[in-house]
């Protein structure tokens, strides 16, 4: 799935779901900043800027200006410190690829809005087309129900090492 060469044309419909992402996630970082106090002087402009930034529609480029809030926002220590106790690793593989996403002619690819849904806790199914061949990747981890097991030809278990101690957020009977 990864080692795919280039994008897909239908991925290009794709661009707002991974603007909104960056935006929403920088914005997160900043409404912890906020309430912990740790806004930099330096970035309050900046960081409106990500708040109040326009929305973008089917085909449309990522808006230059809020690069350089982003790229400013990214890098400031308060922000780092935010990211590295949010315990959302997805990050990094956005905001040191800012260049790319705001290319004039970006068009998602596979790794992209993976990483996206992902993230967002929202790919229970996702079908991938390569040429002769339809594959649907069905997470059951995030199913409100379990898939229809006839319908299966191959199951992947996949398992995050790094997360191994790590207790999922919607598992409300874990114990600490």
């Amino acid at each position: 799935m990864y080692n795919l060469k280039g994008p897909v044309p239908e991925l290009a419909s794709l661009r707002k779901l991974v603007y909104d992402h960056i935006r929403h996630e920088m914005m997160l970082l900043l409404k912890t900043l906020e309430r912990d106090g740790f806004v930099s002087e330096d970035n309050v402009s900046n960081a409106r800027h990500v708040e109040n930034a326009d929305e973008i529609y089917h085909g449309e480029p990522f808006p230059t200006t809020l690069y350089a809030a982003l790229s400013s926002l990214w890098d400031d220590p308060g922000i780092q410190a935010t990211w590295e106790q949010s315990h959302r690793p997805g990050l990094p593989y956005f905001y040191s690829s800012l260049d790319r996403f705001f290319s004039f002619d970006y068009v998602p690819t596979y790794e992209d809005i993976v990483q996206v849904l992902s993230a967002k806790g929202e790919m229970p199914e996702m079908t991938f087309r390569v040429p002769g061949v339809e594959i649907t990747f069905v997470d059951a981890g995030l199913c409100k129900e379990p898939p229809n097991l006839s319908e299966i030809t191959c199951i992947l278990y996949v398992a995050n090492l790094a997360g191994y101690d790590k207790i999922l957020c919607r598992d409300h009977r874990a114990i600490l």
